[in-house]
């Protein structure tokens, strides 16, 4: 499962199965981009209970990721 964390409060890093974690940098409300690689986005997903889940988007395609 990709994961994304916040260990220090400040900073989210997803997390893809045998890769390191990868910083991501708001560039809009919502939206997010993978430091190291400006062609993957990442999309959180929310309604009124909160974030439920979230889309990557990269040059091979995109996949939604449920909240565990």
């Amino acid at each position: 499962a990709v994961e994304v964390k916040n260990p220090d409060g400040k900073v989210l890093y997803v997390v893809f199965p045998g890769q390191p974690q990868y910083e991501l940098v708001p560039y809009q409300q919502g939206k997010f981009r993978l430091k190291a690689f400006s062609d993957t986005k990442v999309e959180f997903v929310a309604d009124a209970n909160g974030i439920n889940g979230f889309w990557i988007t990269d040059p091979s395609g995109e996949g939604f990721h449920k909240r565990l």
